[in-house]
This record gives structure tokens, C-alpha cells and sequence, in this order.
């Protein structure tokens, strides 16, 4: 039972809301995640976003969807989402793109673990040559 809230009681809810949010996501056919919160002693507001899958699996995140539109303003291809390249001997997967991000706009997870990494659009577009 949660009596104050904070950062810890924060993590705990959206761990245990993630969890429970599984089983609407997979009736629905979609992927559900509770996201950052703000708080305060008495009350919390998470972000929950919701996106649809293609039928390989993928998520049309909203970031795998601006990559797709301004791939075009990189020099890049909409067909590069998914692909990889390797960086520093690590290979990486694009996963998506932040417009607003004048220095590292695209995104890309570590293929090992899926943890993320931004990149300058300049290296990606060598990186995929």
C-alpha cells in the first residue's frame, strides 16, 4: 500500500501498470507503455503511449514514423528504418528518428542488448553506404 508518493513508488506503479497493461495490449493488438511521470506528494500523471504492429511484429512508433517522413531531409531512405550498421565495432538498428534533434536525430538501438543510441544523420547515411 502507498502512503506518499515518490520516486521509488513511481517505478514501482509503472512497472506493475506495464505489467497489466500486457494482456489489453495483446487482445488489442498493439503495444502498450506507461512512460515518464510527474508527481508530487499525493499524485501521479503518467504518459501511456499506445501504437499499432505491423504483422512481422514491428511497432509504428511514433519515432519509426518520423523516420519514414523525414528521411528525405538526412539524404536517407524511408526503407533504411530496420536496417543496421556497425560503429565502433557494435552493430546498431535503426529505430527511428527525432526531427526536432538538430545534432543526433536519428535513432538506433544496440543490437546485442536493444539498448538506445542517437546518431548525427551525416555518420548513419556513411555508416550505410
Amino acid at each position: 500500500m502507498i502512503k506518499t508518493i515518490n520516486r521509488e513508488a513511481c517505478k514501482i506503479l509503472r512497472d506493475v501498470m506495464n505489467e497489466a497493461l500486457q494482456e489489453v495490449a495483446e487482445k488489442m493488438g498493439v503495444k502498450i507503455e506507461v512512460g515518464n511521470a510527474s508527481f508530487t506528494s499525493s499524485n501521479i500523471t503518467f504518459k501511456v503511449s499506445v501504437a499499432t504492429t505491423n504483422d512481422d511484429g514491428t511497432v509504428n512508433s511514433k519515432e519509426a514514423e518520423a523516420f519514414k517522413t523525414y528521411a528525405f531531409r538526412w539524404g536517407l531512405s524511408p526503407d533504411d528504418l530496420n536496417k543496421t550498421f556497425v560503429s565502433g565495432g557494435k552493430t546498431y538498428k535503426i529505430t527511428g528518428a527525432s526531427p526536432r534533434a538538430s545534432r543526433f536525430p536519428i535513432l538506433a538501438e544496440r543490437v546485442p542488448d536493444g539498448k538506445g543510441f542517437k546518431f548525427p544523420a551525416d555518420t548513419v547515411k556513411r555508416l550505410l553506404a
